[in-house]
């Protein structure tokens, strides 16, 4: 995660991870609980707040604290007890990301000129070449593809992030916000394409090995090569004539631009596979972020089975 995002959402949640929506109960024999109001939106905050690394552990120790069976209600309740120790994980918590967010502003990093942008994360690479191939690809991607490109609008370069490898890109305007849709329409289409170009392109190359394995002769495997090469070239060319038409009042005005629309796709779809990574950058606005292409992670937090089938044993027995 980028360390201005990691910033972003430390400066978001800082107040309100101590900020609990809860009612205190006196139950039978005079004993006390507390009821936990907001628990499901404090919930959601805490599984972002978890892809954060350095606070993961912090999260789970909140999370953990909860019984098994609470956790999954709408409203958890907790004893008075076992609420004072969540609490003083929360004070933890709060004070973690004070310190995050204390520290960026400290090194004059927390300005940002503008609310809209793209974030690129470079790969690990055991060489400078490889690098600066994959930094040239990705210059020519968002300077020469003429979908990126407009007289209103363009995606500019704005920094390394520090201590990581992403690139920050501000998509500038200079009328209103219809300029910045444009790029980003065009941006999280071309996007999609490459994502299905790369899973073609996969399939062939396996295709190829397998029929290499079987010892068949130069020239069934030259004919399946350039077989293999047409259906790409193909689906290339039909998706860029897609993207063109959804852009009827900007259409390529000739083969060359065509062309670099095509070698574009191209080349996001290999970056795409070499590990490059695009996003729209964490405050941009969420009409924007929904058009992106997203990778679900699946992962929840952690849960012991083994614990919630024990007490709901428990809970039958009593």
């Amino acid at each position: 995660m980028r360390l201005y995002s990691i910033y972003y959402l430390c400066q978001k949640y800082k107040d309100d991870v101590i900020k609990c929506d809860t009612q205190e109960v006196t139950v039978s024999g005079g004993g006390k609980i507390v009821q936990w109001k907001n628990w499901e939106t404090y919930k959601e905050m805490l599984l972002v707040l978890r892809e954060i690394k350095c606070l993961k552990m912090s999260v789970e120790s909140i999370y953990e604290k909860i019984p098994v069976i609470e956790r999954e209600k709408a409203i958890p309740t907790i004893s008075t007890g076992l609420w004072g120790e969540i609490r003083n994980k929360q004070n933890e918590l709060s004070m973690q990301l004070e310190v995050i967010t204390m520290l960026y502003e400290s090194m004059g990093l927390n300005e940002k000129t503008e609310p809209e942008g793209i974030d690129v994360k470079i790969p690990k690479c055991d060489s400078l070449g490889k690098y600066i191939t994959l930094l040239k690809d990705v210059q020519f991607v968002f300077e020469q593809c003429s979908f990126l490109q407009s007289e209103e609008s363009t995606i500019k370069f704005n920094c390394v992030d520090v201590g990581s490898q992403w690139l920050s890109f501000l998509v500038a305007a200079s009328v209103g916000s219809a300029a910045v849709a444009y790029i980003f329409k065009n941006l999280a289409s071309m996007l999609d394409r490459a994502i299905q170009l790369k899973s073609h392109m996969n399939n062939l190359k396996e295709q190829e090995v397998l029929l290499r394995k079987a010892n068949l002769g130069n020239d069934v495997l030259e004919t399946t090569a350039n077989a293999h090469k047409a259906i790409i070239e193909q689906y290339v060319s039909q998706a860029v004539k897609e993207i063109e038409e959804q852009n009827s009042e900007n259409r390529l005005s000739d083969g060359e631009e065509r062309g670099k629309a095509e070698k574009s796709l191209e080349k996001l779809a290999e970056l795409m596979d070499k590990g490059v990574e695009i996003y729209t950058s964490i405050d941009t606005s969420k009409d924007i972020q929904v058009l992106f292409p997203t990778i679900d992670g699946g992962e929840s937090l952690p849960s012991d089975i083994m614990k919630y089938l024990e007490d709901k044993r428990q809970e039958k027995e009593n």
